[in-house]
């Protein structure tokens, strides 16, 4: 049987998504997670309705009112090794509007860092990440897709040279 957010998912999608439900639904003798786990895993879903989707003056005609459904799977690694420690994430975001489908989306947002030590004087981070925005309609046209992606790779150190003193780049 199809669920209604299988048979908008793509099959990996859809085969990820069951795997997650298949985890979360396991028998545990006693399982309590927090945010300095290791790995952590998020899925959530929400139905917006907005009676004005692209902010149209008042007296315009035509439809303006639709909803939307946003489903969201996330898995985080935070691994702290030695002086070294290493974070990963990524979001898959799903959203489909039921009137307007051209504006239908699929998001891959991800983090990588590297916050990296050679000793404890000398530090930094080495990053990449992707994020997806809608962006609000009052700043493009309504007939055209709404998308912003925006990726992001930085490298930055700290060494302390002496007392206060902290030589950043």
């Amino acid at each position: 049987m199809v669920g209604p957010l299988t048979a908008l998912l793509s099959p990996r999608r859809a085969a990820l998504a069951a795997a997650l439900c298949a985890l979360a639904g396991a028998p545990t003798q006693s399982a309590h997670a927090d945010q300095l786990d290791t790995v952590n895993f998020t899925a959530g879903s929400l139905l917006r309705y907005d009676s004005n989707l692209f902010r149209s003056p008042d007296g315009a005609t035509g439809p303006k009112d639709d909803t939307a459904n946003i489903s969201y799977v996330r898995v985080a690694i935070d691994k702290p090794y030695s002086l070294q420690r290493f974070q990963l994430s990524a979001t898959d975001t799903v959203t489909r509007y039921n009137a307007f489908t051209f504006l239908d989306n699929n998001a891959l947002d991800y983090r990588a860092a590297w916050l990296w030590s050679v000793t404890p004087h000398l530090t930094g981070v080495l990053s990449a990440d992707r994020t997806q925005t809608q962006v609000p309609f009052t700043l493009t046209n309504a007939g055209q897709r709404n998308v912003r992606t925006t990726n992001s790779r930085d490298f930055s150190f700290d060494g302390w040279v002496s007392g206060a003193w902290h030589l950043l780049g």
